[in-house]
């Protein structure tokens, strides 16, 4: 059977006429002969040159599709080359497949050879190249194979004069009836429109401000994607092409308008812009659902929009949604008359594009993650927090309450997420607006300025954030506020603290447990013990010398380049990430060098064991209590001892007991006593106290007994308690002794009261295994 061609577009020319490039080059590739592909004829148009080829194509023995042997095919390139090369079926009955690019006329079919930009293809196009993906497109459209079953559908329908945006839910607004939505053109090469919803706009206080454009929503039944024949140029040849299932597109369209007139009306009754409204352009948003094909049920679904040629009052008129006496819109109503007469056939329109406003699923699938709805309270929006926030919202990770009682401040900019626009302004509040604008679908994003150690009236506030917290993220770069917040807020919110180094170039995270058996007070202990580890050795040292930006004191900042903060806040939101699928406490530190390497250093945390002992708590890891029973163990049969180092929250009165001193070489130790000595133990004592910059001090002092005997004091323990509460009773601290016996610990805490020892009673810490 004899196949009748379709006419190609152009006139017929010699191939030495041919003015592009790649055309000359395809005519070349097919005089020598090419393989599968022969030359027909040349031909040029205006736009275009035009090279016909017919190229043979590799079938299976029962094609799925009717792709012939040979396709004769219309090679046209661009004048300019701007435009990726089209393939033109010539074949008139070619058949409708997928992957085929919507044109103004159906026939002949445009194949979609390329899912990439035109400037990604042009350095390795070649004339061989372009044909091999023409026989492969072919090929696998032979067998139904060029879609695979796992690949998303086709687009229904797209645009080519410009981009809607759509924020929050103003979509399914616009389609559930009676409310339109307000478009403005934020650009014009490309035309960008951003549609609101009317309620929206009376929200924020501008429903007067004027549109350019306004906008109605439909929602047609679902089609199977792939197989629109040609695009639609106006709204009867869209009726055409949405219709069916009991849809009516007009008649759908005409409730849309109706309900836009009766709301625009009562605007100008109430002294609004009504009346001004439906003189503006009018933009037609469609929702499809899409069906693989006609048997499957929806599995995704396509927004197109149209903005029509005229203005919306004279659309409503082509479409019969009401009559226009004197320039104003007279609803019809009723089943007879001219009430559906409207065939939409005067209104032509251009396709536009649709984009739906960046939602925490949306970020969460781009960052290739699961979106989260994890209520974050974050304490601290600066330089690494603010960035910190932005990043894990980015990522579709949590909802967040933002506190800081800061202002930004000019010097602020240089490291900080918020721009300098917006200087002078709350710190919390900026950066919840700018969370707010970056998912425009997901509300408001809530904010407290305040100061979390003096919250005054706000107090309440914050504590009932915390309390409906999933997590608690320190971000303050203060130790006191990472300690109130473990302490004093109430609730089963699991804690994180993240801060930096004082040179900035080491990130740390301390996080609790999801149960808080490890409470982040007890972790900071930890954390500044491991600072004696070598691979840790210079954490605190100073960075270059801090800066002032104001005339007081205080008015000081450290000097941190940008690069850094921006690095450790891209691993901080990481790190916080990883807290959702692990449980346990952690301590994590990244070092980084000059060069951008990072190296990562992990602290194990140890449980704790709580004493409670004279109205104070002493907080003791396992990793202390294991040392301390080992010293004992390695000494039997007769008593040692030797001192406690570690840090005091004399406001909470707590000991965080986090380091042992072993017992110095000139003590007496002997089966009925102990007595300490003190060679080498001052330089000792120093050295750790060097090492953390005095976050672990001396605490007290500490002795065994010896098998068989209880941990209760004797005689000479409370005459040495009583000497050691005398000793530190000018620096206001308590004294502290620790007894310990083969299975426990016993704890004896005081403070010197005028010029007499006050012994606290004594209580038994749980026990801890040696």
């Amino acid at each position: 059977m004899t196949a009748a061609f379709l006419d190609p577009p152009g006139i017929l020319i010699e191939p030495a006429s041919l003015r592009t490039q790649k055309a000359r080059a395809l005519v070349a590739a097919l005089a020598r002969p090419m393989a599968f592909a022969d030359f027909v004829e040349t031909r040029a148009d205006e736009h275009s040159d035009v090279v016909v080829v017919d190229v043979e194509v590799q079938l299976p023995r029962e094609p799925k599709a009717d792709i012939r042997r040979v396709e004769r095919i219309a090679v046209a390139f661009d004048r300019d080359d701007q435009k990726v090369p089209r393939a033109l079926a010539l074949r008139a009955d070619f058949p409708l497949l997928p992957h085929q690019n919507l044109a103004d006329e159906e026939l002949p079919r445009d194949l979609c050879l390329f899912d990439e930009r035109y400037e990604a293809i042009k350095p390795r196009w070649t004339p061989t190249f372009f044909i091999d993906r023409l026989r492969g497109w072919l090929r696998l459209s032979a067998r139904r194979q060029l879609h695979a079953d796992d690949q998303p559908l086709e687009p229904f329908i797209s645009g080519s004069c410009g981009r809607l945006i759509l924020t929050g839910s103003a979509f399914q607004e616009a389609c559930a009836g009676g409310v339109h939505l307000h478009v403005h053109q934020v650009h014009d090469r490309p035309r960008v429109w951003i549609a609101r919803p009317e309620e929206v706009l009376r929200s924020k206080g501008d429903s007067n401000s004027p549109a350019s454009t306004v906008a109605v929503g439909l929602q047609c039944r679902p089609k199977e994607h792939g197989v629109i024949r040609r695009k639609p140029g106006t709204l009867q040849e869209l009726a055409a092409l949405l219709d069916g299932d009991g849809f009516d597109t007009l008649d759908a369209l005409r409730t849309r308008l109706r309900a836009m007139q009766s709301a625009t009306s009562t605007q100008s009754t109430a002294g609004g812009n009504g009346k001004a409204l439906l003189e503006t352009h009018l933009l037609i948003v469609v929702w499809v659902p899409k069906l693989r094909n006609a048997h499957n049920r929806p599995e995704a679904a396509d927004a197109f929009a149209l903005i029509t040629e005229h203005p919306a009052l004279r659309v409503g008129l082509d479409v019969g949604a009401w009559e226009v006496h004197n320039g104003i819109a007279v609803p019809l109503v009723g089943t007879t008359g001219s009430m559906n007469s409207g065939t939409g056939s005067k209104t032509r329109f251009d396709l536009v594009d649709v984009s739906f406003a960046l939602t925490r699923a949306d970020a969460a699938s781009l960052a290739g993650r699961a979106a989260l709805d994890t209520h974050v309270v974050a304490v601290g929006a600066g330089a690494l927090g603010s960035q910190t926030i932005m990043n894990l919202i980015r990522s579709g990770f949590g909802r967040w309450t933002i506190v800081d009682d800061d202002v930004l401040l000019p010097h602020n900019v240089a490291r900080h997420a918020l721009p300098g626009t917006v200087v002078g302004r709350p710190k919390a509040h900026m950066v919840a607006v700018l969370a707010s604008a970056t998912l425009p679908g997901e509300g408001e994003t809530a904010w407290i300025q305040a100061d979390v150690l003096k919250p005054g009236d706000d107090d309440a506030r914050l504590r009932s954030a915390a309390e409906s917290a999933s997590l608690v993220l320190d971000m303050s770069a203060s130790a006191a506020v990472a300690r109130h917040l473990a302490i004093a807020w109430s609730g089963a919110a699991r804690r994180a603290s993240i801060f930096l180094s004082p040179s900035g170039k080491d990130l740390v995270m301390i996080a609790e447990d999801v149960d808080r058996e490890v409470r982040l007070d007890a972790l900071e202990a930890q954390f500044y013990r491991s600072l004696l580890r070598p691979e840790l050795s210079g954490y605190l040292r100073p960075g270059k010398q801090a800066m002032r930006y104001g005339q007081s004191c205080r008015d000081r900042t450290m000097r941190i380049s940008q690069e850094f903060v921006a690095m450790h806040a891209a691993i901080a939101a990481m790190a916080v990430q990883t807290l959702q699928t692990t449980p346990s406490a952690c301590v994590c530190i990244w070092r980084a060098q000059d060069d951008g390497s990072v190296q990562r250093v992990e602290v194990a945390p140890s449980q704790i064991v709580v004493a409670a002992a004279g109205g104070w708590s002493i907080i003791v890891d396992s990793s202390t209590a294991t040392t301390l029973h080992r010293l004992r163990q390695d000494r039997l049969p007769s008593e040692t001892g030797g001192v406690l180092m570690g840090s005091r929250d004399m406001e909470n009165r707590i000991l965080y007991v986090t380091h042992v001193v072993g017992s110095p070489p000139d003590s007496d130790e002997s089966r009925s006593g102990y007595l300490r000595g003190c060679q080498g133990l001052s330089k000792q004592i120093e050295a750790v106290e060097r090492a953390t910059e005095c976050a672990v001090l001396y605490l007290g002092e500490w002795h065994s007994h010896p098998e068989g005997a209880s941990t209760a004091p004797s005689a000479a323990d409370a005459d040495v308690f009583r000497w050691l509460a005398d000793r530190v009773a000018h620096d206001g601290v308590p004294a502290l002794i620790a007894i310990v016996g083969r299975t426990e610990i016993r704890f004896l805490v005081g403070l010197a009261e005028s010029d007499q020892c006050v012994v606290s009673a004594q209580e038994r810490a749980r026990e801890v295994e040696s």
